[in-house]
């Protein structure tokens, strides 16, 4: 009876742990670790539905299950090397257990508020409001007056829309957080309910920003239109913290982020356009939609402004993210629904059943954050407001009165997300109605009736066993559903699907309360049904049915130990083995000769279900259940005791009951209250089966056939995801009879009947593929067998099959695993050679036979077939995930089903065959790789052990094989599937018809009519590509009319002047932080809200950038140069003498030991600074004028340093020193000495006057500061005459670049100049006190500005630095500047005059009123004379005006302008004012000869107008306005000049612009449309006649019509028209024959034939062919060099090359046709030949080419293996790149994931034949880059070989090539 005892043990009662609510099962990222509860449907849904299952209380004494040792008979050996050592795959099975507490509870249910109720809720002010809303539906009269006035006084503050919104949230919370309700209301509660308040609080926030934060790593990605080929360009760094690359930053982005309403000005003028928009110009904000809202490649390009609803919010980057969030982020690229995970997605979890508005907008927020350049998350992003965007989508979408289109979106997204616009498929409702459409309803009836028949029955079951009298069988059979009592535990939700009582009333509901099971209600829950199960005696408690389904797994407790004798009980085991520890007790002996009719069950029960019990078994159940026959001895009961736990190895997380009865009519009646309830019947388990998806719809979207063939032919490009469903598997299945008895019946009358059952045994598979009731179907099929049947079952749940043979005596049981792990499959390069069958049992068939032998093995092998009971782990993103991605161990039924049938039979000795085994693991962006079908595997095995037992032997298979595929090829040819999968079965076929023996003659013929058909097909489809291939455009030279053509009709150039609006600019942040105030003045007068609005937001969004630029950090960097490598000793002072010595390595080759010593040492110690700098000054070693020394000088001179006890900084201390002060003005005046005639040291007189203006700021010595005074001048003196000097010099350079150089020159030097009034507010009085000292500030003012270029940062640092600091002194003189004007005004007088000759004031300078006050004023002469011209000066920026214009610069508009850009680039023109009709400036000095004006016409436009000393008047044109009426060649790098007189447009390329010719063309307006282009005696076609078209049409192959230039000579007396390609250098002439000769080719026309006979799909190439003859001999071909791409187009591709450049020489190559030789002739050079091989390899087809009589890769293959490709000496760059693409045709093999090597990815490249992309490429590439590896140590400089050439993984680039070598002959 000790024995019994561990019987009578139940498991550890377990549940499956709660999955975690998180996005996906592939990534946990920081998703929260509490359990999901069971939640009502939030208001957004509409179902109520357990999301989670919460884990019982776990047990004390946990104990780790072994792993079961045996494994069943597998892999033999491999036909191909197996790769050496690989990865381990660790894996773990994991078991969870956490329940929630009250409060956890109501923490989670915050997680969905802002997903779907409310993205920024306020949560207390929510409660706050709908308490008071209750207050006021509650109030009477008797409440006080001044609480009404007060809860009314905040009512009324909160619109309708957002009291629903509030209610909707409230309502949600109230329902599903009750211990949150309980709270409220409570005083002694209120501190709990508030820091529970806040906690929810806080999680809402945190998933907003959590979602933000995970899609940060995937926006790149998402963002891109096709992730698969491109991510967003420029890319975006992952892993950066930064995103200030994003946003309006990113062009791509930006046109997302764009207004959609903007987005046309965008695409044509991005810059502009982000410019506008980030100074304020055009505004986003949310009530503006912007782009990536709406659908498209470029979102919202195809925008109707008309129709603004038009494709709102489908936009892909909305559906990816909502998908990312609501399912998970694997399918969130994915075209299709996804398949889910082994975790819940949010949407599963918090019961999403159909998308609505919230979603929508969440996805829309979450997207919008994403790509923007926000670093965190922020209500405002400049002036756009997510909270305002969320509610205006949601409001739009739940208010919009057209309810077709909300309908239309809200199920286009449910189609997305749920594969069905009416949202997720409902497991069940409350009151469904019958419904033929409805299977749940109709099992529910079924189960309804059937339990009724059981009730009211009175015959005896079908079981003999199960007679009415005995309780066992009555209980057992009852088919209604009770609740066990609940133990006191943790609470337990219910199952989603309880079946009411047989005789419930009729309004029961057939599922549990609505209530959710949380802690205050889970006791009186249970107490509740345990009153209803006492309060039915007479129905027999039977526990729910779990819910089954093959797509989930669960992970369930360890029961390893469930019969170990040393386990104690565990109290929920004390609390259930207590009454049968009483019933052993009360029952007594058995009988000794008990009638033995015995039945088992084996049932697996999860642990969601209910308590397990296991009734208490004697020993001789035990022995009877094992082994029988069943002797009941002590010995035979130890040791079949022993073999359970040695040889059945119990697997993990699955609990088995045993339930068996041996029993007569004197049994003890008790004995059945102690018997387990029954567990899941047939048509219980049938609720649960996946459902088979046989809809028209899938068929048509994966072609069964296709499916059929790739898994039977297996060919080289498989799918890379799973592509099983129950649907393919059945028609495979009829593919295989249909054919077998077409088979059968070409087959002698003997052999016939030897087919017999092994079609029967197809059928009855086929049977249990696609059935609704397995169990029925498996108990049915096995009571039928007579000797001699044989059935197969594949149990796809355990990666197994199980094949019952009938004999005579006894029937054979046979198991194998149908699909070898992973790991097993990508070991091997070759096929993997396995051993069939496994395990196999003979049981006799008298068992067999008994009554409840075949229900038993039924239900146990439906069971097996669906129940997934193995869960493992792995680790994925540092993350534990159950792992699904491998097949199962098969170990349930090779060890466990054998084990157990052993006990009634022995083991069978059978033949067993070895098969080579083709199967793979690819996974590219699906949850589930692909793998071969096992039933395939099923039906191969059992066929051939099946037919070597007859006559037919393993040659009968062999036929059969051959004849299944050559049935297929007349499927596959009546689809007409692709070329590709017709070529590799004809391989396959041709493979077996060698496999066939003499006598199979009939069968050979039926193969190779099989083979010819392909072929015949596959040579059809080659010439209609070839026919396609040899058209021409039409061609008829006699429409061509010169006169006629060469008419420009100018539709775009007649009107030169074009309207654009104007609008006051919107401020940046350079507007309002310029030391001019205006700007903000007038736009704030103008518009006050505005203004602060675009002060507000420039600020917040450029303040950081503009700090940068102003204060310039880079000022003090070393840029490249010798002493780049020192930054750190001019950074910082910690570094000492000793280590510069020490790190003279460091010195660079142009620097001397001496420099660089002296370089670093000077700021080695911080009080030793000035010491060193007056050596160094004294010693002189160091360069002055370089820019490294300026700025270390300068560092050490300015840097404060520490501050001592007195207010003085420590290392200045020296500048106090009368002395050193003497000897540092010493210095520095002996070097001005030295210098001051050689203008090129600007930067040394920078040095002195910067060191002199920092000495006069701590010295106290009055002779110091004299003596400053004096250096202090003669710099500024040396320097005013330099910049005089410069200035004249400028005004006679006429080179830009030279010119350019000067202004840099004079403004470096005028700053420099204005440096020496730098010094503090003590000593400025004695520096600027004379006319002189006034005349050379303001002279240096105002050329410092006229010379600064519109891009600072275009400046070298030095010339910056001076800008910078010069900037910064303007504001300090302001104010003593203002003293002169009120004084002596002559200073300004003599400025001006120098500035500008013509100057004579009248009126005295003035100072404006503020707050223009920094500007003053005068008047040349009296208001009434016309010569009257007014002055203005600006004080701060030195800006000088006459009437308002600059007098020697132009404003930047004219600067910016792309016509100016064109003429005179950056360089800044010397301009004065002038009085000439529609300009406002000219030239001070001739440009080129040309006096040069400029103005604005009214639309806005920049006119620039030429003028020679003769007086022509030239205007410039600009190339836009003429591009779509001329040649791009005339409009490109060319300027046009309109001559103003004659109305002829003069064509001037860009390099002679200023220089006319007669070899220019010349454009003549006239009326009518008679406008001609000529140059000489040609005359230009225009681009719109005929001519042009026809002739166009034809060289289109080589040229574009852009870049074709087509004239004839009218002069002579016969027209020759003329086609120039200028960047080919080609030309061709239309000879008097009419026919398009070559000019380069003599005797060579324009062939009508374009085909060569090969290269069949290559549209750039053009044909040409001797005049004389129309023969195929000596005909050549022309193709262009540049980028291929190739396009599948029908059953060939398309492949087209894209020249390159529009401005630079276009390459070709040309080569003739030798049909000869059967070949293309090139040159011998190397880059023809691998540019002809490359073309050859992508234009392959699997018929060999006309020409070459070899397939294009068989060409391309001979050429790469030749002896020419390996005669160079270096690879030019082009080679290099060639080399490259022809490595990269070989497809892309990597292993997935990395490091477990157990699954591989494959990159197919898209339009290339899978044929094509052969692992040979890749050799013969890879061969010749290693060849000129080798040649480098010849080079004088070796150079890096192909750097671009991508290495592949050597074992998968193996194992593919030994896969496909079927394909290829074997020199290939």
């Amino acid at each position: 009876m000790a024995q019994n005892h561990r019987l009578a043990k139940r498991a550890p009662s377990t549940e499956s742990s709660a999955n975690n609510d998180t996005t996906s099962s592939e990534e946990s990222g920081t998703a929260s670790s509490l359990p999901t509860s069971p939640l009502p449907r939030p208001p957004g849904g509409k179902r109520v539905r357990d999301a989670s299952n919460t884990s019982s209380a776990p047990d004390k004494d946990k104990r780790k299950s072994k792993k079961a040792s045996a494994e069943p008979t597998r892999t033999i050996r491999t036909s191909g090397p197996v790769r050496g050592k690989q990865k381990a795959h660790t894996t773990k099975r994991t078991s969870r257990h956490k329940t929630l507490t009250p409060q956890e509870h109501c923490i989670h249910v915050a997680r969905w508020i802002p997903r779907g109720l409310d993205m920024f809720c306020d949560l207390n002010e929510v409660i706050r409001v709908c308490l008071l809303l209750e207050d006021e539906e509650d109030a009477d009269t008797t409440e006080d007056e001044q609480s009404s006035n007060a809860r009314r006084k905040i009512l009324d503050n909160i619109d309708d829309h957002t009291r629903l919104r509030y209610k909707r949230t409230f309502k949600y919370v109230m329902e599903n957080a009750p211990y949150l309700r309980s709270l409220i209301g409570r005083k002694k509660k209120r501190e709990e309910l508030m820091q529970l308040i806040s906690m929810m609080q806080n999680m809402i926030n945190h998933t907003r920003s959590e979602d933000a934060c995970r899609l940060k790593s995937r926006i790149s990605s998402y963002a891109a239109p096709h992730p698969d080929k491109e991510v967003v360009h420029p890319p975006i760094s992952d892993d950066s913290k930064s995103r200030a690359r994003m946003g309006f930053n990113h062009p791509q982005l930006a046109a997302m982020l764009c207004p959609v309403k903007y987005l046309v000005d965008y695409l044509e003028d991005p810059n502009e356009t982000r410019k506008q928009i980030q100074s304020g110009s055009l505004k986003v904000t949310g009530a503006l939609w912007p782009a990536f809202l709406y659908p498209g490649d470029t979102p919202g390009k195809d925008f109707d402004p008309e129709d603004i609803i038009e494709g709102l919010f489908r936009g892909y980057l909305v559906e990816r993210i909502l998908k990312h969030i609501f399912t998970s982020p694997s399918s969130a690229l994915s075209s299709g629904v996804s398949n889910g995970t082994r975790r819940p997605c949010n949407a599963k979890i918090h019961a999403m059943f159909e998308v609505e508005a919230e979603h929508i907008a969440y996805a829309a927020i979450q997207a919008r954050f994403a790509i923007s350049s926000l670093d965190k998350w922020k209500d405002k992003d400049g002036l756009f407001n997510y909270t305002d965007f969320y509610y205006r989508i949601t409001r739009l979408i739940r208010e919009r009165k057209d309810g077709e289109w909300v309908d239309s979106l809200l199920g286009y997204y449910n189609e997305k997300l749920f594969g069905n616009e009416k949202g997720a498929e409902k497991m069940h409702a409350e009151n469904v109605e019958c419904s033929e459409n409805d299977d749940m309803v109709a099992m529910n009836r079924q189960l309804a009736a059937r339990a009724a028949r059981a009730s009211r029955s009175s015959d005896p079951p079908r079981s003999s066993m199960r007679s009415q009298s005995s309780p066992v069988a009555e209980r057992q059979e009852s088919p209604g559903n009770s609740y066990l009592p609940l133990p006191n535990r943790s609470p337990t939700p219910e199952p989603p699907l309880a079946h009411a009582p047989n005789d419930a009333p009729k309004d029961t509901p057939l599922v549990p309360p609505a209530t959710p099971l949380g802690p205050d209600n889970v006791d009186l829950y249970a107490r509740k049904r345990k009153r209803q199960i006492a309060a039915s005696p007479e129905r027999s408690p039977t526990p729910e049915s779990p819910v089954r389904s093959h797509r989930h797994k669960r992970v369930v407790q360890p029961l390893d130990n469930i019969f170990d004798d040393d386990g104690p009980l565990t109290e929920d085991e004390e609390e259930v083995a207590q009454p049968a520890k009483r019933m052993r007790k009360d029952r007594g002996a058995q009988p000794k000769n008990p009638t033995r009719r015995i039945a088992f069950r084996i049932r697996v029960i999860k642990a969601s279900s209910a308590h397990l019990v296991f009734g208490p078994l004697s020993s001789f159940l035990v022995n009877a259940l094992l082994f029988g026959p069943w002797k009941n001895t002590p010995v035979e009961h130890d040791a079949y005791t022993q073999r359970i736990h040695t040889t059945l190895r119990w697997p993990r997380g699955v609990s088995w009951a045993f339930h068996c009865a041996s029993y007569n009519s004197s049994s003890d009646p008790t004995y059945s209250q102690t018997l387990p309830p029954q567990t899941t019947s047939l048509d219980e388990h049938s609720l649960h089966t996946s459902k088979l998806d046989m809809s028209e719809s899938e068929a048509e979207e994966t072609s069964v056939l296709e499916y059929i063939i790739t898994h039977i032919f297996c060919p080289i490009q498989l799918p890379q995801h799973d592509d099983h469903t129950a649907y393919r598997d059945r028609a495979l299945l009829d593919v295989v009879l249909g054919s077998a008895r077409n088979f059968k019946s070409f087959l002698p009358h003997d052999d016939q009947e030897q087919w017999g059952p092994l079609l029967k045994m197809l059928e009855n598979l086929g049977d249990t593929t696609i059935s609704p009731s397995l169990t029925e179907d498996i108990e049915s099929q096995i009571r039928s067998m007579q000797a001699g049947d044989i059935l197969a079952y594949l149990i796809r749940a355990q990666n197994a099959a199980v094949v019952l043979r009938r004999l005579d005596v006894e029937t054979v049981f046979e198991s194998f695993e149908v699909s070898p792990p992973a790991s097993t499959i990508m070991a091997v390069e070759g096929k993997l050679l396995c051993s069939y069958p496994g395990p196999a049992i003979a049981v006799p068939n008298s068992v067999i036979d008994e009554p409840t032998f075949p229900p038993e093995l039924a239900n146990f092998l439906a069971c097996m077939n669906y129940d997934m009971l193995d869960s493992t782990s792995t680790i994925k993103a540092d993350s534990e995930v159950l792992e699904e991605r491998d097949t199962a161990h098969p170990t349930y039924i090779t060890e466990l089903l054998t084990g157990i049938l052993r006990a009634f039979g022995e083991p069978a000795s059978i033949p067993r065959i070895r098969k080579r085994i083709g199967d793979d693991v690819l996974r590219s962006n699906a949850k589930l790789p692909w793998r071969r079908s096992s039933l395939w595997l099923v039906i191969r095995v059992v066929l051939q052990t099946s037919l070597e037992h007859t006559s037919l032997g393993r040659k009968g298979y062999k036929a059969f094989m051959a004849s299944l595929m050559t049935d297929l090829v007349h499927n596959a040819l009546e689809k007409d599937l692709s070329s590709d999968l017709l070529y590799f079965m004809s391989t396959k076929i041709a493979r077996r018809m060698v496999k066939l023996q003499p006598e199979d003659g009939l069968l050979a013929m039926a193969m190779h009519k099989a083979t010819k058909d392909i072929k015949d097909r596959l040579e059809l489809r080659w010439k209609d590509v070839q026919v396609a291939q040899a058209k021409s455009p039409l061609w008829d030279a006699s429409k061509i009319d010169a006169t006629r053509d060469t008419r420009l009709s100018l539709t775009q150039s007649e009107d030169m002047s074009e309207f654009q609006p104007n609008h006051r600019k919107r401020g940046a942040i350079d507007d309002f932080l310029t030391s001019n105030a205006n700007f903000f003045n007038n736009a704030y007068a103008e518009d006050p809200f505005l203004a602060l609005s675009d002060f507000e937001c420039v600020i917040e969004r450029d303040i950081d950038s503009w700090v940068d630029r102003v204060i310039n950090p880079d000022a003090a960097r070393i840029d490249e140069g010798p002493y780049s490598t020192l930054q750190h000793y001019l950074s910082g002072t910690q570094h000492t003498s000793n280590e510069v010595l020490a790190n003279q390595a460091i010195c660079h080759a142009d620097l001397t030991l001496h420099e660089y010593i002296a370089f670093g040492s000077l700021r080695s110690g911080n009080l030793l600074q000035w010491i060193n700098m007056l050596r160094e000054l004294r010693a002189r070693t160091l360069t002055f004028r370089d820019p490294a020394v300026h700025l270390l000088l300068l560092q050490a001179s300015l840097e404060v340093g520490e501050l001592s006890t007195d207010g003085f900084r420590v290392w200045h201390d020296e500048l106090r020193v009368s002395n050193f002060g003497h000897a540092l003005l010493n210095e520095l005046q002996s070097l001005e000495v030295s210098v001051e005639t050689n203008w090129q040291e600007g930067m040394t007189m920078a040095m002195i006057s910067g060191l002199v203006s920092r000495l006069l700021s701590s010295a106290a010595d009055s002779d110091v500061i004299k003596k400053a005074y004096k250096l202090l001048r003669v710099v500024r003196n040396a320097t005013f005459k330099w910049v005089q000097e410069l200035t004249k010099a400028l005004q006679g350079v006429a080179d830009e670049d030279h010119s350019r150089e000067y202004q840099a020159r004079v403004r470096d030097m005028a700053a420099i100049c204005r440096s020496t009034y730098g010094v503090g507010p003590d000593h400025i009085s004695a520096l600027l006190q004379s006319p002189n000292d006034l005349e050379i500030l303001i002279y240096c003012s105002v050329t410092v500005k006229d010379n600064v270029p519109v891009d600072l940062h275009a400046l070298r640092p030095f010339s910056r630095l001076l800008l910078e600091r010069d900037r910064r002194l303007s504001h300090f003189l302001e104010t003593y500047v203002r003293h002169y004007v009120e004084g002596d005004q002559d200073g300004f007088d003599r400025a001006l005059k120098n500035l500008w000759s013509m100057y004579k004031r009248h009126t005295p300078w003035a100072v404006l009123e503020s707050p223009t006050s920094r500007w003053i004023r005068c008047e040349t002469a009296p208001s009434d004379d016309p010569s009257r011209q007014i002055i203005h000066l600006d004080m701060l920026t030195g800006r000088l005006l006459v009437d308002g214009k600059p007098l020697t610069r132009l404003p930047e508009c004219y600067m910016r302008h792309p016509s100016y850009v064109v003429l005179f680039g950056h360089q800044v023109l010397s301009v004065f004012p002038t009085k000439e009709n529609g300009v406002e400036f000219v030239t001070n000095a001739p440009i080129y000869g040309f006096q040069i004006f400029f103005g604005i016409r009214e639309g806005g436009d920049v006119v620039i107008q030429s003028k020679r000393a003769d007086g022509q008047l030239l205007e410039l044109i600009p190339g836009e306005k003429l591009k779509s009426d001329v040649s791009a060649l005339l409009v490109n790098n060319h300027v046009h000049w309109l001559n103003l007189s004659t109305r002829e447009i003069e064509f001037r390329p860009a390099d002679t612009m200023w220089e006319p010719s007669d070899d220019n063309w010349v454009l003549q307006f006239m009326e009518r449309g008679q406008s001609i282009a000529q140059r000489g005696k040609s005359t230009l076609f225009d681009i719109r006649s005929s001519a042009f078209v026809m002739i166009a049409s034809k060289l289109k192959p080589l040229e574009d019509f852009r870049y074709l230039l087509v004239t004839c000579n009218l002069d002579t007396d016969q027209t020759v028209v003329r086609v120039d390609l200028p960047l080919y250098g080609l030309s061709f002439v239309i000879d008097s024959s009419g026919e398009l000769q070559s000019h380069d080719w003599r005797g060579m026309v324009v062939d009508e034939n374009q085909s060569t006979g090969t290269l069949l799909g290559l549209v750039n190439q053009l044909v040409l062919r001797p005049k004389d003859r129309e023969t195929y001999n000596d005909r050549r071909v022309i193709i262009p060099q540049g980028d291929v791409s190739v396009k599948a187009t029908g059953h060939h591709v398309q492949v087209t090359i894209c020249p390159g450049s529009e401005h630079s020489r276009r390459h070709y190559h040309w080569y003739t046709v030798d049909v000869e030789l059967c070949r293309l002739t090139g040159n011998v050079g190397l880059t023809n030949k691998l540019y002809k091989a490359y073309l050859h390899a992508v234009c392959t087809a699997h018929v060999p080419d006309p020409l070459t009589k070899r397939m294009g890769l068989e060409e391309a293959m001979h050429l790469l293996q030749s002896a020419a490709c390996y005669s160079f000496m270096k690879l030019d760059p082009f080679d290099s790149e060639l080399l490259t693409r022809i490595g990269s045709l070989t497809v892309d093999r990597t292993w997935y994931p990395a490091h477990l090597m157990n699954m591989q990815q494959v990159d197919w490249q898209c339009g290339l034949s899978s044929y094509v992309q052969s692992c040979a490429f890749y050799h013969a590439a890879i061969n010749i880059v290693q060849y000129a590896q080798k040649l480098q140590v010849l080079s004088e400089a070796p150079v890096e070989v192909c750097p671009d050439f991508t290495e592949r993984e050597e074992f998968l680039l193996n194992r593919g090539s030994q896969r496909s070598m079927v394909l290829y002959a074997r020199d290939i």
